[in-house]
């Protein structure tokens, strides 16, 4: 078994949670929250330490991995059947995290290992993390492109709607090969209208559903799987 250790000062450290009685980083106890019950998708921790002046996360590296970000940047974008296994598997760990109470908030292609010979995922760092809440987030955390347009208006957001939005952004990402929007301005105001020719209706459809900018439109993260893109999978099976 391969491992990844990373190392959290204390020092730099501002946001705690508690594991076990004891006080420590956000960002262990979530790992060891979600990490209860087994999810293939989730990164996976083994143990911690903790030292003097910091503490120690000891986590399985998926091998052989590499991240999306630099899985697209070597094959340009990855074909839709590719990006509808990628984002299954991503729908599945965010809800396994969010059943544990766990929001990631930092959905992103860096974020997501790729085994090139398996096509399984691991999603991973949680250092942007929070616990699940029913009221909005108020402060910021995460990769500015990826976040949602309510963030900038209102300076608030709901983990859900955010979730949705960053995995429209991951989606757009992997098919289109960059990045939909680029600054603030582009995330309030850009609408997504123009796809390469080869790009799917039900792809240009469920990009659409997950990047609506008033987020009571967009789509609810339990009802993404029933999208007509990933139904047109199941449908050719069935015909086979």
């Amino acid at each position: 078994m391969r491992v990844a250790i990373k190392r959290i000062s204390k020092s730099a450290t501002t946001r705690w949670g508690w594991l076990g009685g004891k006080v420590v980083p956000l960002e262990l106890a979530l790992l060891c929250q979600v990490n209860e019950v087994r999810c293939s998708g989730v990164v996976d921790i083994v143990e911690w330490h903790e030292t003097t002046e910091a503490f120690l996360l000891v986590m399985v590296r998926p091998h052989p991995a590499v991240d999306l970000y630099d899985y697209v940047s070597k094959h340009k974008r990855v074909k839709e059947s590719l990006a509808r296994h990628i984002i299954r598997q991503l729908i599945t760990a965010l809800q396994h995290c969010i059943n544990h109470g766990v929001l990631h908030r930092d959905i992103k292609l860096e974020n997501i290992l790729l085994n090139p010979e398996t096509m399984e995922i691991t999603l991973i760092d949680f250092g942007c993390g929070d616990y699940v809440r029913s009221a909005p987030y108020k402060e910021f955390a995460g990769t500015p492109e990826y976040y949602a347009p309510e963030w900038f208006i209102h300076k608030q957001y709901y983990g859900e709607a955010l979730t949705v939005w960053s995995i429209g952004v991951l989606f757009y990402s992997l098919i289109c090969g960059s990045l939909p929007f680029r600054s603030a301005k582009d995330i309030t105001e850009k609408e997504i209208t123009k796809f390469s020719n080869d790009i799917s209706r039900n792809a240009r459809d469920l990009i659409t559903c997950l990047l609506l900018k008033n987020p009571r439109d967009r789509l609810k993260l339990g009802a993404v799987l029933f999208h007509l893109f990933f139904q047109q999978e199941r449908n050719s099976r069935d015909a086979a």
